[in-house]
């Protein structure tokens, strides 16, 4: 004889808690993960450089990706990609007169095609992806 259809009285169920089934809290069977709402959010976190810089990216991107003739594109036409996207989005630094000022824009430029290079490979990442895994 089994458990499930043993004599006596029924084994108890689960406890009561908040965010258990049954408990108090719990949305029941009608509730289900707004995952659109989740995703706004989440896209909210992104610096907004990063909002500023994605649709030129995309762009040339679109343009430029070929992912039947290059599934692992080189480096430098990555690297030109970012130079195309740099220049197209034609950031400024904000600094004043002097080699201190050429020192930070040059450094903020870095970071900035770090961060472009990052970015960029990323969405070529995503392209490339299986659809099922």
């Amino acid at each position: 004889m089994y458990w499930y259809n043993a004599p006596g009285p029924g084994y108890p169920g689960y406890p009561m808690y908040p965010g258990y089934p049954g408990g108090a809290g719990f949305p029941g069977d009608r509730w289900q993960m707004d995952y659109e709402s989740i995703e706004r959010r989440m896209w909210s976190y992104y610096p907004s450089i990063y909002h500023e810089v994605y649709p030129v990216l995309e762009q040339v991107l679109n343009e430029r990706d070929d992912p039947w003739r290059y599934p692992v594109p080189p480096r430098t036409m990555i690297e030109e990609m970012v130079a195309e996207v740099e220049r197209r989005w034609r950031w400024s630094g904000e600094g004043g007169e002097g080699e201190e000022a050429a020192e930070v824009e040059s450094q903020q430029r870095r970071l900035l095609r770090a961060l472009l290079f990052v970015v960029l490979l990323d969405e070529l990442l995503r392209r490339r992806r299986r659809i099922f895994r």
